[in-house]
């Protein structure tokens, strides 16, 4: 777990097990103290089938994750950042080492997205070089404790192969709380999603989807910027973000085993009929579907705090879905309550 977390903020990142993190903090503005909790969770390549069947892929694969999430506070700004690298395993989790360290140097910048992008740009032929030595050295101790030298080999190759060149998606949401503004900014395909939540109606105040096609970060200047105001009268809002993996989930869960689950957060009835003929499907379903179940259910779930939230997700597609995944999925949420 790469942890930076003190009053200025903290970053996530998945690593060996740690799917759920949240932090609570009081925000003290001139229009008062605001109450701030923040959950986010992360599913890398979420019921990959090494984890049931150990192979020489698995510390290449299994124990890392190719997503980063933030959150920077700088006096009245705060900062959310969420990046997904292309890829899994090894090389990309060192690939998000370096960028980490780039977030935490640039924390304090308002244009943390376009640093970092800058950085990559700049130093990606260097740390390409870099990271074959440390994967050729990962292979040489792999070996030492007994895995087929030549089926690492020949997966360490196709992961530096496929994966070193790392394409990058980000977006940045940075709050300011005393203006009450709130500015977007992403660059990359896949798409990063953004939601703002009256937390006490439930309505859906801004859905941001961020798919028109943006070059990856650090390959180009374009990028896709909005800025819009937080409503007058809203004091205690919700914000979600989260990857293209959420939609593009394939699911199969037994009727008898999300029955429980919906009957104990979701108690609407024509909700939790569509929610079990999306989510017990073989085929994965129409993705603008999901999108509009996903947003009914963060409507409904408006009212509960970040923490139920992130774990009622986490039930649905970790504990209970039956399908191997091929994308690492973050999804963050926080809750913003002026006193």
């Amino acid at each position: 777990m790469h942890l930076f977390d003190t009053a200025e903020g903290f970053v996530f990142h998945y690593e060996h097990g740690q799917h759920i993190q949240s932090r609570r903090f009081i925000l003290p503005t001139k229009k008062g103290r605001y109450h701030v909790s923040v959950s986010a969770l992360f599913l890398p390549l979420q019921l990959h089938d090494s984890l049931n069947m150990p192979t020489p892929s698995s510390q290449f694969v299994i124990p890392y994750g190719g997503d980063v999430c933030s959150l920077f506070i700088h006096k009245s700004l705060l900062n959310f950042f969420v990046m997904d690298i292309m890829g899994h395993g090894f090389a990309v989790h060192r690939i998000a080492d370096r960028l980490i360290a780039q977030a935490l140097e640039h924390r304090k910048d308002p244009a943390l997205v376009r640093a970092i992008g800058a950085y990559w740009n700049r130093e990606r032929p260097t740390l390409e070089r870099s990271l074959q030595g440390e994967m050729q050295t990962a292979i040489q101790e792999a070996v030492r404790k007994g895995f087929p030298q030549k089926q690492v080999q020949e997966l360490v190759g196709e992961i530096r192969h496929i994966y070193t060149a790392g394409s990058l998606a980000a977006c940045q949401v940075v709050i300011n709380i005393e203006e009450g503004k709130i500015l977007f900014e992403n660059y990359g395909e896949p798409a990063i999603y953004f939601i703002l939540l009256d937390r006490n109606t439930g309505q859906i105040l801004s859905l941001k989807i961020f798919e028109k096609g943006n070059a990856a970060l650090g390959y180009t200047q374009e990028y896709q910027q909005f800025q819009e105001d937080i409503p007058h009268g809203v004091t205690h809002f919700k914000i979600v973000m989260f990857t293209d993996a959420l939609m593009e989930q394939q699911v199969s869960i037994p009727e008898e085993h999300i029955n429980p689950l919906l009957e104990e957060r979701i108690n609407i009835e024509e909700l939790r009929k569509k929610i079990r003929q999306h989510m017990t499907q073989q085929e994965r379903q129409d993705i603008f579907k999901r999108e509009e179940i996903i947003k009914e259910v963060l409507s409904h779930l408006a009212h509960q705090s970040p923490e139920v939230i992130v774990n009622f997700f986490y039930k649905l597609f970790k504990q209970l879905n039956q399908h191997v995944q091929e994308d690492d999925m973050t999804f963050l949420v926080a809750d913003f309550e002026q006193k």
